[in-house]
């Protein structure tokens, strides 16, 4: 969904979650690389979209699966972020193994600006890797995190640069 920067709608998410899943029963792939199409890695959730169940079940039903398998898959999960990665679409990067950036990509954590806390296990991830003051420093400024920032935090393991983005980071994955 290239036009709405990837923005996670129903159809998305349950796409992602099958394709997940076939990642992890086929035998002959070893690592899975997540990326965007278009300008963007992914813009969050699809605001646009009227929710077909209650926030809390689209979250355990549809959220959940995908972070799960992420999380605890036996595959190696990269994270391959160009544009923005905000919202969930910065969570879901979060969870990834391994997280690289293009010099001109960001992850937007900007939940605190409008009153939110950030889902799609993002506190946890955060902790986990930057600990408790900086990940509390990062939730409460609802900051825009640039590459450099990212590589600098121990989030991103590899930035390279926007015109070589897509072929460098497969060749980085390999």
């Amino acid at each position: 969904r290239p036009k709405q920067y990837n923005a996670f709608s129903k159809e998305l998410r349950i796409e992602l979650n099958q394709r997940l899943e076939e990642a992890e029963k086929n035998s002959n792939i070893r690592a899975v690389i997540i990326r965007g199409d278009g300008p963007g890695f992914c813009a969050g959730a699809d605001l646009t979209e009227t929710p077909g169940s209650s926030i809390p079940d689209q979250l355990e039903l549809e959220y959940k699966p995908i972070f799960q398998q992420i999380v605890e898959g036996k595959k190696l999960y990269i994270a391959a972020v160009h544009g923005s990665a905000a919202g969930i679409g910065a969570a879901l990067a979060l969870a990834c193994d391994f997280l690289v950036m293009s010099d001109k990509s960001r992850l937007s954590l900007i939940f605190s600006n409008i009153g939110l806390i950030p889902d799609g296990g993002a506190n946890w991830s955060l902790c986990k890797k930057v600990g408790y003051n900086k990940a509390l420093e990062i939730i409460v400024k609802g900051k825009h995190i640039n590459s450099e920032e990212c590589e600098k935090y121990g989030l991103a393991n590899k930035i390279f640069p926007e015109d070589k983005f897509q072929e460098e980071s497969v060749a980085w994955a390999l």
